[in-house]
């Protein structure tokens, strides 16, 4: 601490931190709270609350609640989680014990335990902790660990959220992996989806993955829409895309043309040229006018907006 304050130094000060707690956890404690710098005084304490758990868990998740003042209770418990991750039943077991104690955190605990056994590569065990757990916090907690599990194996995940027998829980489980899919690896998630038989998870897959493709890759997404059959299954999926596209109208209309269903295509399309009425009048009207695709109240409400209705 007598050096020059540096990330490396700033860094073996936590390290030594966490590792004294384990011996003296008082000291480690007085040590961190004394450090005039707020954000390494949080680090400093982080790394006590880690070290003390891996000796005393009770005693840690004890001083953890009741220091709110100090450091959040949800950032305490992390903390305390994560010193004791590498032991999953005993910190499955100090996570029952904190929401005993403070049951109205129970849900932040949960999540806290979650990302622990997520950090840790732990993912099956998150799932099954978030699976098993308070059935009033179950759906949040199955999000979480099949959103985490999805950014590392989301094939993995995606298949074992499916196996899960509760269809709510499915549900939930089988959209937080696509969700994260879908952010790191959008093609991939495209292809997957293919392979699913036709119904709700199919079209959610879709849903997600299209817009997102279609924003890092255009000419190889519109290329794969315009070689696939016109499909119910696509049409969300085509009309966010279309949707994100308002920036760019004539690319936009061009998509919405593509959906499947009449009524979604009519209004992704009525949308869309609202929207471009904005930035080009004449050229949005002109689209109005000669499109059949647009069709009923659709129609009705464009032709009143650009003053041709009554």
């Amino acid at each position: 601490m007598a050096q020059s304050r540096t990330r490396l130094r700033d860094n073996q000060i936590v390290a030594a931190i966490e590792d004294l707690a384990t011996r003296d956890a008082q000291r480690a404690l007085s040590l961190a709270l004394a450090e005039v710098d707020l954000r390494l005084r949080l680090d400093m304490l982080r790394a006590a609350l880690r070290g003390w758990a891996k000796s005393d868990p009770d005693a840690a998740g004890d001083w953890a609640l009741s220091h709110p003042s100090i450091i959040d209770k949800s950032d305490a418990a992390t903390a305390v989680l994560t010193g004791l991750i590498q032991n999953p039943d005993a910190a499955i077991r100090l996570f029952s014990h904190l929401s005993e104690t403070d049951p109205g955190h129970a849900r932040e605990f949960g999540n806290s335990l979650i990302a622990a056994l997520s950090n840790n590569g732990d993912f099956s065990r998150a799932a099954e902790f978030a699976a098993q757990g308070d059935a009033q916090y179950r759906n949040d907690w199955l999000a979480a660990a099949f959103g985490s599990w999805s950014q590392y194996q989301p094939q993995t995940a995606a298949a074992e959220a499916m196996k899960l027998p509760d269809p709510d829980l499915r549900q939930s489980a089988v959209q937080a992996a696509f969700t994260g899919w879908a952010q790191g690896d959008p093609k991939g998630l495209i292809a997957y989806a293919i392979s699913l038989p036709d119904g709700q998870a199919k079209s959610f897959a879709l849903t997600e993955s299209l817009p997102s493709w279609a924003v890092n890759e255009p000419a190889a997404a519109a290329e794969w829409i315009n070689q696939m059959p016109s499909s119910p299954e696509l049409d969300q999926g085509i009309a966010t895309v279309a949707l994100s596209l308002d920036n760019k109208p004539e690319v936009a209309v061009t998509w919405a043309e593509s959906i499947a269903d009449p009524q979604l295509r009519s209004t992704t399309l009525a949308t869309l040229i609202r929207q471009w009425n904005e930035s080009d009048p004449a050229a949005a009207q002109q689209y109005a006018d000669t499109s059949t695709n647009i069709i009923g109240e659709d129609r009705s409400d464009l032709l009143i907006g650009f003053g041709d209705g009554n």
